[in-house]
């Protein structure tokens, strides 16, 4: 990686720390450069406005989430099994990283994000994962929708079960694990053309 790059990754990683204790808002491009350890200006070389920093905060932690979710999948195995692998490692994520998935959801529900980022063109940084759903339509395995779309389908599921989740630290494991095998059961059943049972 080089130094443009590292500066461009040190930059975002403060603009995550200080949004997540502070919220956007109230977070200056200029605190984001101190605690990044760089001059103000240099933040502008790499974001032209705070509103693309905020955007591309966006993309790095979905981008992050989805590497983590992706990590081990088995790209022989079931279509249904490499969905449910990749339900279960997001959440594993987002468990490890409660702030950084909480960040992303206050990021979506802020009208911060650049109808850019909305409609997909900066959007869901999908790698891999975009010709696997695409596959799965293809094959008729998958409801015929936009990739896009399935991919926002299963994260908006995985958010409301985090939240759930996570306003309720007494559960248990079992209790935990029971729940997200019902979500993801119920995801997978609205976004595939499995017959029903």
């Amino acid at each position: 990686m080089d130094m443009v790059m590292n500066k461009r990754d040190l930059l975002i990683e403060a603009a995550i720390e200080l949004f997540g204790e502070f919220g956007f808002w109230n977070t200056s491009t200029a605190s984001v450069a101190k605690k990044a350890g760089v001059a103000t200006g240099t933040l502008f070389n790499h974001f032209k406005t705070k509103d693309e920093l905020i955007d591309e905060v966006m993309v790095y932690l979905k981008r992050e989430m989805i590497n983590e979710a992706k990590r081990g999948l088995d790209i022989e195995a079931d279509l249904r099994d490499q969905f449910e692998h990749i339900w279960y490692s997001g959440m594993a994520w987002g468990e490890r990283h409660p702030e950084r998935f909480r960040l992303m959801e206050q990021i979506q529900v802020s009208q911060l994000l650049s109808n850019k980022e909305q409609i997909g063109e900066v959007g869901l940084p999908l790698d891999g994962l975009r010709e696997l759903i695409q596959h799965g339509i293809d094959a008729g395995a998958l409801q015929p929708l936009c990739p896009d779309l399935i991919a926002e389908i299963m994260y908006r599921n995985a958010q409301s079960y985090f939240e759930y989740l996570q306003a309720r630290p007494e559960m248990s494991r079992f209790e935990k694990n029971a729940h997200l095998q019902a979500g993801f059961d119920m995801c997978w059943k609205s976004l595939s053309r499995e017959p029903s049972a």
